[in-house]
């Protein structure tokens, strides 16, 4: 006789290998690594987005153009996160539109943390003093709580 267990049932209904409940189409498209620009008040850091459509878990990730200097992980469960277009606020994109190539869609992400985000690094472990770490070293000085973030 099969006893059913409860992590037996939880594995059925989240496989491992596709914990996700939208298209595979959409999710392979929001795990795609897209360039953007982050501006946390007064702070502009150049590097890449891209949102996890994990349904426990939603987060938006971004990371520095330089790929070893970490991630700031923005989730669901510690933040308020807004999209749009630029058509929709029309107001609130002109702040931004001077960072966008002329012709181009401006397309936003609010993000407003009600907590630190998490920020993996190998850096944390092997501090560098080089020009590279100094936008890392910026991004950890950040305090999130007090700050809107916009992609």
């Amino acid at each position: 006789m099969e006893v059913t267990t409860a992590g037996s049932t939880a594995n059925s209904l989240f496989p491992v290998d596709k914990p996700r409940d939208c298209p595979a189409k959409t999710l392979k498209l929001a795990l795609k690594w897209r360039p953007c620009q982050l501006t946390v008040g007064n702070e502009l850091f150049s590097g890449k987005y891209r949102i996890v459509l994990d349904p426990q878990l939603p987060r938006v990730v971004f990371r520095l153009a330089d790929e070893e200097q970490g991630q700031v992980i923005f989730t669901a469960k510690n933040c308020s996160i807004e999209t749009g277009l630029d058509r929709d606020d029309p107001e609130f994109a002109s702040q931004y539109r001077d960072q966008v190539k002329d012709g181009h869609r401006l397309l936003f992400i609010i993000i407003r943390p009600s907590a630190q985000p998490p920020m993996p690094s190998a850096a944390r472990e092997e501090p560098r003093n080089d020009e590279k770490s100094k936008e890392w070293k910026t991004l950890n000085t950040i305090h999130w709580e007090e700050n809107e973030a916009v992609i």
